[in-house]
């Protein structure tokens, strides 16, 4: 059992009362303020998406699972997570040179920022928001979770806080703890980027903690990373949320902050790409009937009063293409218009939704159901599960005892070196000083950072 962590208060001082504001909430700081660059002529935001492009973290989640395995079906044109997250980055961008454009003529937009600012901080978090995924996407995540949940004896010593940052890990949070962390300078800011751009990527703005103490099963950053995102969000003044009495309770099972608007953008975005695009894979691998795919893409073009375009002399997968493209413009605008409709509730806070919800885009949502009920249902999540479960319980095995070894002995390189006779020695260990619970962090570090085909090599 986890020992009781309720005496262990987060200690900062917030404040009672926010008035959200562009100014605040398009801060271009970063958590080293020290980082100086020859910007070229590009902004804060342009820097931000060219650091997550070139990054390695980026790079491999081209051979991580987005809903096929590639691995498994060896089909070079089905998406994976790259391929989706330049999807999501480009329908991002769209939505933020809507948004910015709309704050322009409110005259709202701050002097020093611009449309494209709107629009590249959008693009970036897009890019970013699947970055610390693990292997083999939520079946991944969900192995995580049941091996430490069946493995009781590993977290006995842990904190109750640190114990819910195993039974509940989550790639949101992992991405969080990658861009702040692990990527490019380890411990000194990782990614080092803005302020806006880490907001706007945050779905979930709460702990594994309150996570657990609400019944939800998402959550943005494990207790390691409550620190930085409360210097984040302190300098976007998105306040913490307060109890019935006023009154602020920051325990770790308490911690939620005001979501950023921008965030809802980024989610859209997302929705958009995987409620759609999944289908144009489910008719490449045979899954789902082309006609009903197309029909469904026709009925949401008729739905938003447009002009179902003529195609000839296409393949179907072409045809499906041109109509996936007029789908993927009208959904961008039905998501701006609840924006720019639930503008004053989002900016207040009481905003507790996502954009694209069955009652504002009905079609959408049967697209969804469409998917889970013929392409990702219980006999596709076994058929991952199979592929995947043996392996992954073996990588954790062998990490989380190469992690307790490297603790209790006191020798960080014993767990280094490992690695590297594998060729997988991603980020730098943590200090000698360090407790078995940021050990057992690591492990997971290095365990997010595979690609499934490193994954499947240990039973090869």
């Amino acid at each position: 059992m986890c020992s009781d962590s309720s005496s262990h208060r987060y200690n900062q001082c917030f404040e009672t009362s926010t008035k959200l504001n562009w100014e605040s909430l398009l801060n271009n700081d970063r958590l080293y303020k020290n980082d100086s660059l020859d910007n070229f002529g590009r902004s804060s935001f342009e820097i931000d998406f060219d650091k997550i492009v070139f990054s390695l973290s980026l790079r491999r989640l081209a051979d991580k699972t987005q809903v096929h395995p590639r691995t498994y079906l060896n089909i070079g044109h089905i998406h994976n997570r790259l391929t989706h997250s330049l999807e999501v980055s480009s329908v991002g961008r769209s939505l933020g040179w809507l948004l910015g454009n709309y704050l322009q003529e409110q005259k709202v937009l701050p002097e020093n920022k611009s449309i494209n600012d709107i629009a590249c901080i959008v693009q970036s978090a897009s890019l970013a928001h699947d970055i610390g995924n693990p292997p083999f996407g939520h079946t991944g995540e969900r192995i995580i979770r049941n091996f430490f949940a069946k493995k009781d004896e590993l977290l006995k010593s842990l904190k109750s806080n640190e114990c819910d940052d195993f039974l509940i890990f989550e790639g949101n949070a992992q991405s969080f703890r990658l861009l702040t962390k692990l990527e490019y300078r380890p411990y000194q800011g990782g990614m080092r980027i803005t302020n806006a751009s880490l907001g706007a990527m945050v779905k979930y703005p709460w702990s594994a903690s309150y996570a657990k103490a609400n019944n939800l099963e998402k959550c943005n950053f494990f207790s390691t990373e409550i620190n930085i995102a409360n210097d984040v969000f302190k300098s976007l003044r998105l306040p913490l949320y307060h109890d019935k009495d006023n009154k602020y309770n920051t325990s770790y099972e308490n911690i939620r902050w005001m979501k950023h608007p921008l965030s809802y953008l980024m989610e859209a975005a997302d929705d958009i790409c995987y409620g759609i695009l999944d289908l144009e894979d489910g008719v490449s691998l045979g899954k789902i009937d082309f006609y009903k795919v197309k029909k469904l893409f026709e009925n949401i073009i008729d739905f938003h009063n447009a002009t179902v375009p003529k195609i000839y002399n296409s393949t179907q997968i072409q045809k499906l293409s041109i109509l996936r493209g007029r789908v993927v413009h009208l959904l961008i605008h039905k998501a701006f218009n609840v924006f720019e409709n639930n503008y004053t509730s989002i900016l207040n806070g009481d905003f507790n939704t996502s954009l694209l919800t069955y009652d504002s885009a009905p079609l959408l949502t049967q697209a969804k159901k469409m998917a889970r009920d013929i392409i990702y249902n219980k006999k596709h999540e076994k058929q991952i599960e199979n592929l995947s479960a043996r392996a992954m319980n073996k990588w954790l095995d062998k990490l989380i005892n190469m992690a307790k070894d490297a603790h209790d002995s006191g020798k960080t390189e014993l767990f280094t070196e490992k690695m590297k006779s594998m060729n997988l020695n991603f980020w730098l260990p943590p200090a000698k000083e360090a407790s078995l619970y940021e050990w057992y962090l690591h492990a997971l570090d290095n365990m997010s950072a595979m690609t499934d085909s490193e994954i499947l090599s240990i039973i090869d």
